[in-house]
């Protein structure tokens, strides 16, 4: 039981008891279980008063605050503990003040449903995490991490990081202005969220923000874009055990607390939602080449069912075509989120232009 604004603590006892004694005036409350949300009571005592306060608390999934700006002394922890505050939700906190030391293990992340990674300036990569990060999220662990530096770092060329590359199947694409809006995309749990930096009670610390592209074949989705249309933040995990929601630019540079407490409730509503009952995904989506008259073209395409939960069965068929095609397989029965094959054949007419 914490008394906002003033080092008063209590823990409550074998029967959920508890007791405090404060001096008259107005005070606000603040009550912590891992696993529930966060109870709050505004209450007001008299001198020589007894007041009763009881709190009710639902379950809520247990969170951990990775802050890992403190190991060069420029956390931003409490914009995301003032975020979780207003967004009712209790979390543990994990202050990393030495990479070599302070590295959470994978048996300390497993207790939490959702891992939240404040890293401003850093990576995961950069402080020899990203083995721990990537079996957290092999084991079933949700990931939001936020910093304006961690795809420069964990995303390119031979610094690349397997949980950015594999677990993310993102890459480094460059680094935008602060000055750009960051717009939420359309068929997202983002959509028309819409975000500026660097204003108002924001930390004013975004610099560079990073932009990153999608590995080719990869189920992940850009959820926010910046002005120039390129992707400032993504998230992962369909057909997965994991979530992952990626920002390229700091929470705390959004300049409005009313909008970064939306943006992490959107990404704790988008891990606990249910499961994807149904899609469809072929790849390639499209093929651009050469031939010439009398050329036999064949193509491999890959056909996944993008439901989590049930299996479908697809006809596929061509339409439109002016050259005569041929399918291998025209209908596949998959299961959720399985893949399969299929060959088309075209036949190039012998007086093709």
């Amino acid at each position: 039981i914490e008394v906002i604004g003033t080092p008063i603590r209590a823990q409550i006892d074998a029967t959920g008891s508890y007791s405090l004694e404060l001096p008259a005036g107005t005070y606000q409350l603040a009550v912590h279980a891992q696993g529930h949300t966060l109870g709050k009571a505004k209450r007001t005592v008299q001198a020589g008063q007894a007041i009763r306060q009881d709190f009710a608390l639902a379950a809520a999934p247990s969170i951990l605050l990775i802050d890992s700006g403190q190991w060069y002394f420029t956390s931003q922890a409490d914009y995301y503990r003032e975020g979780l505050f207003d967004t009712s939700h209790t979390f543990d906190f994990h202050a990393i003040r030495d990479p070599h030391n302070d590295v959470p293990t994978l048996a300390q992340l497993e207790s939490y449903d959702i891992v939240i990674w404040s890293a401003p300036h850093d990576s995961i990569g950069q402080i020899g995490a990203n083995d721990v990060i990537t079996d957290y999220l092999g084991a079933g662990g949700n990931l939001l991490i936020s910093g304006e530096d961690i795809a420069f770092y964990d995303g390119l060329g031979f610094g690349t990081q397997t949980w950015f590359f594999r677990r993310m199947g993102a890459l480094f694409d460059g680094e935008t202005t602060p000055e750009t809006i960051i717009q939420g995309m359309d068929d997202t749990p983002f959509a028309a969220l819409n975000l500026n930096l660097n204003g108002g009670d924001s930390a004013g610390n975004q610099h560079s923000p990073d932009q990153s592209r999608l590995r080719e074949e990869t189920l992940t989705k850009p959820i926010f874009s910046y002005d120039n249309q390129q992707y400032a933040g993504l998230m992962a995990g369909h057909c997965e055990p994991f979530q992952i929601v990626y920002l390229g630019f700091g929470l705390e540079g959004i300049s409005h607390a009313a909008d970064r407490a939306e943006l992490l409730q959107r990404s704790f509503d988008h891990f606990a939602a249910p499961l994807i009952t149904s899609g469809l995904h072929m790849t390639p989506k499209a093929v651009d080449d050469f031939a010439i008259p009398s050329d036999q073209l064949v193509y491999t395409f890959t056909v996944r069912n993008l439901s989590e939960t049930v299996t479908e069965t697809f006809n596929i068929s061509e339409v439109g075509s002016v050259w005569p095609t041929s399918l291998l397989t025209e209908t596949v029965t998959l299961g959720p989120c399985e893949s399969a094959e299929t060959v088309l054949t075209i036949e190039v007419p012998a007086d093709a232009a």
